[in-house]
């Protein structure tokens, strides 16, 4: 994906298993955290 141009990235559940994992892999992606109904709500497109 990262070879396709794509720099933003969902994580959905508990946890931040893949923001870790994209900050190995490109500290550049962005990966938003979805947890809870309340995350969604406060999402702001940048």
């Amino acid at each position: 994906m990262l070879a396709q141009g794509v720099t933003k990235f969902f994580e959905i559940g508990p946890g931040k298993v893949l923001k870790g994992l994209m900050r190995k892999i490109d500290p550049a992606a962005q990966v938003v955290n979805i947890e809870k109904k309340d995350d969604i709500l406060n999402f702001k497109v940048a």
